[in-house]
């Protein structure tokens, strides 16, 4: 993907080359039955007897093999509905625990349901928020971010904008560009492989000019060059 902004007095040809999937949003309702198919995949959908990332059962749900939650307790239904990747990438207390029926049963607050978070085997994140559910059965809406599209040949990552990473101008705003040696952040989504973002450090043999499968190409004046990344996430790199 090509894409022109201001940078000094040329022009910056920003491309990303990105040789995997691009990727989107799984958004699904399901409903476990404890007795036969317990057992969800959150970055598939797929309901089953045994594996995935997490597991109903009559007391509540776990867990499975290296998946992480967290509950957050109630959320509406349009609060759901707006929730992002980077709120549940920071937020906190994932762990292995497991939540029990009656927290997944009960909310004191009308019009809400209870909601938790996972990081899912696949390296995904996930928002799940209870519709309905008893000892027997439950259902669940839960939105995976990042693991649907077909990518690589269906198509290339979405730019949706790039500012300094100080003043966080807009474009078409006074003092919008990238000037040389400054820090910018490109904005969009299938930038990079899932994950948990980890700053890079600068130090000796210095910052890696491909991280997490994503890596950039700078054209300026007619010459091209790699621009270092400090992190990289679905939807940014700095």
């Amino acid at each position: 993907m090509n894409l022109e902004l201001p940078f000094s007095r040329n022009v910056l040809l920003l491309t990303f080359l990105l040789p995997i999937t691009a990727l989107a949003d799984l958004t699904q309702t399901v409903t476990l039955t404890a007795s036969s198919t317990p057992n969800l995949n959150l970055d598939t959908g797929a309901t089953a007897s045994t594996g995935g990332d997490i597991q109903f059962s009559s007391t509540g749900i776990a867990p499975v093999g290296s998946a992480k939650m967290v509950n957050v307790g109630a959320q509406t239904a349009s609060g759901f509905s707006i929730l992002t990747l980077i709120l549940l990438e920071v937020w906190p207390g994932y762990s292995t625990a497991p939540i029990t029926l009656a927290t997944l049963e009960t909310s004191t607050i009308p019009g809400t349901d209870d909601a938790f978070y996972v990081h899912t085997n696949g390296g995904h994140y996930a928002a799940v928020l209870v519709v309905s559910g008893d000892s027997a059965s439950i259902t669940l809406k839960f939105t995976t971010f990042g693991v649907t599209g077909t990518g690589g040949s269906g198509g290339p990552p979405t730019i949706t904008a790039i500012r300094n990473n100080s003043s966080n101008i807009f474009a078409g705003f006074p003092s919008y560009g990238i000037t040389p040696s400054s820090i910018f952040i490109v904005i969009g989504t299938g930038l990079a492989d899932a994950g948990q973002p980890v700053l890079q450090s600068s130090a000796a043999p210095g910052l890696p000019l491909t991280l997490n499968h994503a890596s950039i190409s700078a054209t300026v004046a007619g010459v091209t060059v790699h621009p270092a990344i400090y992190y990289s996430r679905i939807m940014q790199v700095n």
